[in-house]
């Protein structure tokens, strides 16, 4: 299976610890149920200053 490239932004990831959001909680933690990080390829923001 060809890896998925996808950015993550870091407020998703940290969905995973957010016990006082539930709802967004629960998607986060359904996306990687379906989507284990071994089958993404992050992406790197990159920002012109």
């Amino acid at each position: 299976m060809k890896k998925l490239r996808i950015y993550l932004d870091t407020s998703v990831i940290n969905f995973l610890f957010a016990d006082d959001a539930p709802d967004f909680k629960r998607v986060t933690v359904e996306f990687f149920d379906r989507y284990p990080l071994r089958l993404l390829s992050p992406l790197e923001a990159e920002y012109d200053e």
